[in-house]
């Protein structure tokens, strides 16, 4: 079964785009957030923001990109 992910940064939390899957077997949770996968999408967002990924709560925020330390 195939589903979809969404990237993000392992540094920084920002998204990066959303792409599809074989679904794993088990809980594979903790090694995709390793790798930057969720399976949890990001909400919506309007020029100049970006959903920013937080690991430990597994939720996402949205930020203005001006706000983001470069």
């Amino acid at each position: 079964m195939t589903m979809k992910i969404y990237l993000f940064d392992n540094e920084t939390g920002c998204y990066q785009g959303e792409d599809f899957a074989d679904q794993a077997p088990g809980d594979v949770l903790s090694t995709m957030l390793e790798e930057g996968i969720t399976t949890i999408a990001p909400p919506p967002y309007g020029p100049g923001e970006i959903p920013v990924f937080h690991g430990p709560s597994a939720a996402w925020q949205i930020s203005r990109i001006t706000d983001l330390k470069r």
